[in-house]
């Protein structure tokens, strides 16, 4: 029988789109653009009250190329002149424009023509007045500022599947992304390359000019020319931008297929700075997924105020190529390792999707030895195992739950397998997933070590990813006879394509009787298929819970 190379490819890709995880290119798209000010302004608002900043602007604009300075110190007027009405009209939509794109079109000439107020002072003569620019202290937080690069959000029009809605925070100051140079050091948990929110402003002593920045996560007030002052803040902006220049999406089915070659992306990542006053929600994604899935999820609760205030956003990021159990394991590591980093951080909400919603039930489930004596039919103690093999199987098979976790939301999650994973198409999936040699020897001595013991496996090879969602698996069957931890609440929220048939409804790739679980804190069923995470519904359900969460906290007096 003659298989062709094409029908080969076809038959991958129906295994992508029957697990519900095709690539969309069209998830992000940010393009730049030269601002007008004009266009800032509400259309409620009456072209004469902007027409004279607008002439300053454009007089500006006309001397960019062959005078920056004179530009610079002409914007840096209008700041100056648009900030003396804060005192007395802060809300003033004309004045607080013309204040926002002045100070946007400020970073932009210190970024193009390489002008450094944080080294030293830099004297500018505008067209009509002189300035002193400078910088506020530590304008950087401990960085070299000339490594980061700054881009206004004025200028970025975003669109895509991932993005239709846009948060913003209305107030003074021009909203930036700030990007790292690939040389700046971040600490384990931070996103490599920044692509961070700040907030930009300019505060007059005299002739004096301050630039600084503010983060929007950290504070919604900034003191311009001695008045106070709410920020405004873009919070879409640098989460899309990140995306659009990073693509950290491709990744995904390329570390389905090898996860050894991407051993080195496992990570846990802060979204954000790390705030020991707020609830950190960690985020868990899928099969041949990325923490990329969650964007429109984070960007909409990112508008939510009291979510904005008094959550912060991690996400857990792994090759899904490897058995399920073993990316558990890692993330019990990387947890681990975040509790050395931030001590007395507050305890953690996990929101799973798909897989990662199965590895995040392992934190709050208590197998004692019952794991491992469904392999080996004998305690640890009785089974002989070379010392390496041991260490990496107890890590496995030998957990407890988690007192640091506070709350667990599993979307769509295949608790008790996925047909998917046993049929067909996921045998033709697994066959197309090339697990490290390290996992094979670890299948060569537990097939030695259950044999010694007068016991009997067969693992032909050792299961991956796939292999572990299968409703035949053994680890599958028995974690599913534990319960889960009674004093950690959990949520399920499961999609349902529109049938209307539950008990005996799937979202295409999950059923219902797989996802649901006795004992729920709550049960949603939302129109969507397996992709919840990205469903209106399901999103809004996620807000929910956490407002549940903080109110529960309030009313028990935390």
């Amino acid at each position: 029988m003659r298989i062709s190379f094409r029908s080969i490819q076809l038959t991958a890709m129906a295994v992508v789109v029957a697990f519900g995880l095709t690539a969309c290119h069209s998830i992000v798209k940010v393009k730049e653009r030269a601002p007008v000010f004009s266009r800032q302004l509400n259309e409620t608002v009456e072209k004469g009250e902007a027409a004279s900043w607008q002439a300053r602007f454009d007089a500006a604009r006309r001397v960019e190329k062959r005078q920056p300075h004179v530009a610079l110190g002409e914007y840096l007027a209008i700041c100056r002149d648009a900030a003396e009405a804060f005192g007395q009209t802060p809300y003033d939509e004309v004045r607080r424009s013309a204040y926002n794109f002045a100070v946007g079109r400020v970073i932009e000439l210190v970024e193009a023509h390489d002008i450094t107020p944080w080294d030293e002072p830099v004297r500018v003569g505008g067209l009509r007045d002189d300035f002193v620019l400078t910088t506020a202290p530590n304008v950087a937080n401990g960085h070299d500022p000339a490594k980061f690069k700054l881009v206004p959000t004025d200028r970025l029009t975003i669109s895509g599947q991932y993005f239709y809605e846009r948060t913003l925070m209305p107030g003074v100051g021009a909203p930036v992304v700030v990007i790292a140079d690939e040389d700046v050091e971040l600490d384990e948990f931070e996103m490599k390359r920044g692509y961070a929110p700040a907030t930009a402003y300019i505060s007059f002593d005299g002739s004096t000019a301050t630039l600084g920045f503010v983060n929007p996560f950290e504070r919604v007030n900034v003191e311009v020319s001695g008045y106070t002052v709410p920020i405004a803040a873009d919070l879409t902006a640098p989460l899309a931008y990140g995306i659009a220049k990073e693509q950290p999406q491709k990744l995904g089915l390329a570390r389905l297929l090898k996860p050894a070659s991407y051993e080195d992306t496992t990570r846990l990542i802060r979204l954000q700075p790390y705030d020991k006053e707020r609830i950190p929600v960690l985020f868990v994604h899928g099969l041949k997924d990325t923490p990329t899935s969650w964007a429109p999820m984070i960007n909409h609760l990112h508008g939510i105020p009291e979510i904005r205030t008094r959550f912060q956003f991690w996400a857990f990021s792994y090759p899904s190529g490897y058995p399920y159990p073993y990316s558990a394991a890692l993330l019990r590591e990387a947890l681990d390792r975040i509790n050395e980093t931030y001590p007395g951080h507050k305890r953690i909400i996990v929101v799973g999707h798909s897989m990662g919603g199965v590895i995040a039930r392992t934190l709050v489930t208590d197998p004692g030895d019952k794991l491992w004596r469904m392999y080996f039919g004998a305690g640890p103690d009785e089974v002989d195992l070379q010392e390496r093999n041991r260490e990496i199987i107890e890590e496995v098979l030998l957990f407890k739950s988690r007192d640091d976790v506070a709350r667990v939301v599993f979307l769509a999650s295949p608790h008790k397998g996925s047909k998917f994973a046993s049929n067909w198409v996921g045998r033709f999936g697994s066959r197309l997933i090339k697990l490290p040699s390290f996992l094979d020897d670890l299948r060569l001595s537990v097939i030695n070590a259950v044999t010694l013991s007068g016991n009997a496996i067969r693992m032909e090879t050792m299961p991956n990813s796939i292999d572990t969602l299968s409703p035949r698996n053994r680890f599958v069957r028995t974690i599913n006879e534990l319960p889960l931890r009674e004093d950690i609440p959990f949520h399920s929220i499961i999609g349902d394509r529109g049938k209307g048939d539950t008990p005996d409804s799937s979202d295409g790739v999950v059923e219902y009787w797989s996802s649901h679980l006795d004992g729920a804190a709550s049960e949603r069923i939302v129109p969507s298929n397996h992709s919840v995470q990205l469903s209106p519904d399901g999103i809004r359900e996620v807000a929910r819970i956490l407002l549940l969460h903080r109110k529960e906290l309030q009313s028990g007096g935390q």
